[in-house]
């Protein structure tokens, strides 16, 4: 069953953003710096039973069969042109009108890493709250995983 699993992982690290796309027995880690998360990597490739690993740099969004995915990472995105999205990624505290955006996007579900200053998490979780939108932060409930069926 292991050889046909695909999921996608939001890793929690402080500094810096990682995703892992697993498929099968090979995975592609998406990162902004490789050296900060190789011995993180190095456990999970073994529990997993990955046998091939490449690094990538960060993207600004992932799709994934019936699943996307947005990097907010900075405020130079326009957002009436950006296309609906299921999960946002926060990323290295974005400086936007956070209301705003979630109301152009319309997400499904929101999610900061651990890239992200604690004052900006708690006012996006709060923001969150106030619609009624699912939030997940990696820095309490771990890493994000999604299971891909």
């Amino acid at each position: 069953m292991k050889r046909r699993e695909q999921k996608f992982i939001i890793f929690h690290k402080t500094g810096t953003s990682t995703l892992l796309y697993k498929n099968g027995i090979s995975a592609e880690v998406n990162c902004s710096d490789s050296t900060a998360v190789t011995n993180m990597i190095k456990n999970l490739v073994v529990k997993e039973n990955i046998q091939k690993v490449e690094y990538k740099t960060l993207k600004n969004s992932y799709r994934i069969k019936d699943h996307s995915l947005l990097i907010l990472n900075n405020s130079e995105m326009i957002f009436h042109k950006l296309p609906k999205t299921d999960y946002v990624l926060l990323s290295n505290s974005p400086k936007v009108n956070f209301n705003r955006f979630l109301d152009s996007i319309k997400p499904n579900s929101i999610i900061a890493d651990g890239s992200n200053y604690r004052s900006d998490i708690e006012r996006w979780q709060k923001s969150c709250s106030d619609r009624k939108l699912p939030f997940y932060y990696t820095g309490q409930k771990g890493a994000f995983i999604l299971e891909i069926k």
